[in-house]
């Protein structure tokens, strides 16, 4: 499979900066001071990975899932100089483990994560496959204590005018990679729906927006049984 990511890559933390003014980085790693020492987190297509490893420099146990192979190394480049980095590993930090495998995330199949974190992942996705894609990743979190966290584009609410400055901001952005990485062009989603439906609930919402228009962070746990088990 071709990599769909092999000239947006190594730019794209750069490009993702300057469009959302440092916004999507810090929506990125909300969920990064929950974490504690021992605890497993799989990152699904975590590109550069600045909340992978992040995480990983908390003590978690990381398993990054990533199908780009220019993501993918651009990552392990940023793990390795941050832990060469003398300032970064000092006894505040009890350093886990960083795994990264670079393959279809369907292939993976593993359910004991305390945390499944899809940031800026699920809106590469048509409607069917990011039903599916969510559904897959739902699986892999833990019963009853288990964490899904979603990090996006937020979900055009209020007026008539902050909805379709919303609707505007994302579709210069999904426009850019539908031209140069073949992503798919899709309306944004309402993620809690289909949280809900696989037996999830909304524990906080962190917005990282203006005038309602930018970023979220969906942080929720299940608190029911999946879709597939109600039928």
């Amino acid at each position: 499979m071709s990599d769909k990511y092999k000239i947006v890559g190594p730019l794209y933390d750069i490009m993702s900066s300057i469009y959302s003014l440092g916004a999507i980085s810090d929506c990125k790693k909300t969920i990064i001071d929950q974490i504690t020492p021992g605890q497993t987190v799989l990152f699904a297509g975590a590109g550069h990975g600045e909340d992978a490893i992040e995480a990983c420099l908390k003590g978690a146990d990381v398993t990054v899932v990533e199908l780009s192979l220019t993501m993918a190394d651009q990552l392990a480049t940023q793990f390795r100089n941050k832990l060469a980095n003398s300032k970064v590993i000092t006894d505040a930090y009890t350093v886990g483990k960083m795994e990264i495998i670079v393959n279809d995330i369907f292939d993976h199949k593993v359910t004991q994560y305390d945390f499944v974190v899809a940031n800026f992942f699920l809106n590469v996705f048509d409607k069917h496959m990011m039903e599916k894609m969510l559904a897959h990743l739902t699986d892999m979190v833990k019963e009853d204590t288990g964490t899904m966290v979603v990090g996006d584009f937020k979900y055009p609410t209020g007026n008539i005018i902050t909805r379709t400055l919303q609707n505007i901001y994302w579709f210069l952005a999904d426009l850019f990679f539908v031209i140069f990485s073949g992503n798919s062009c899709h309306k944004l989603y309402d993620y809690r729906a289909y949280l809900s439906d696989h037996g999830f609930v909304e524990q906080k919402e962190y917005l990282y927006s203006f005038m309602g228009i930018g970023y979220e962070a969906i942080v929720a746990n299940r608190v029911g049984p999946r879709l597939n088990d109600k039928e």
